[in-house]
């Protein structure tokens, strides 16, 4: 039930900000995707969702499958960082400082809302869906974080969670 843009934006948002949690440049991505029925409208807006936040990042979409079947999107990206300044998981070091960007939990409030398993006022549903729908890379921190922070991680499946990693 998606809204289709949403859905292709945040296909490449979430490979995005992986990407950036590395303080890589993006520079290419596939795509693989699986649909019941081909339905015009619906790519072209899928479509238009990706493109316009590939171009934003420029980054070339080259290469992919297309098959019939149940809806499967699958994005590989790729992208370059110098050696010795990707941002890696390992490479946090006891006493360092724990920062993170964003509004943590925005995604799953919204999330929790269309679902119908907590009410939230309009004026809060509208502050919350953006993070939900069209999530925004932190590319641009990314980059800047590279040389300053000994380790970064993209907590999209939860603070806690990837904590851990």
């Amino acid at each position: 039930d998606a809204d289709p843009y949403c859905l292709g934006h945040k296909t490449l948002a979430v490979n995005l900000s992986d990407l950036a949690a590395m303080g890589a440049v993006p520079r290419w991505a596939t795509l693989a995707i699986s649909l019941p029925q081909a339905d015009d409208a619906w790519l072209a807006a899928f479509s238009a969702g990706f493109f316009a936040l590939a171009e934003k990042y420029s980054v070339d979409l080259v290469g992919g499958d297309t098959t019939r079947g149940p809806l499967n999107l699958c994005v590989t990206i790729m992208g370059e960082v110098l050696p010795q300044q990707a941002l890696r998981r390992s490479g946090a070091r006891v006493g360092d400082e724990i920062w993170v960007s964003g509004r943590l939990g925005d995604a799953a409030l919204a999330l929790a809302c269309l679902q119908g398993k907590i009410v939230l006022s309009a004026e809060d549903f509208a502050a919350c869906a953006p993070a939900l729908h069209q999530p925004q890379p932190r590319v641009a921190l990314g980059l800047a974080l590279r040389g300053i922070a000994h380790s970064a991680i993209d907590v999209s499946d939860g603070l806690l969670a990837d904590l851990g990693h």
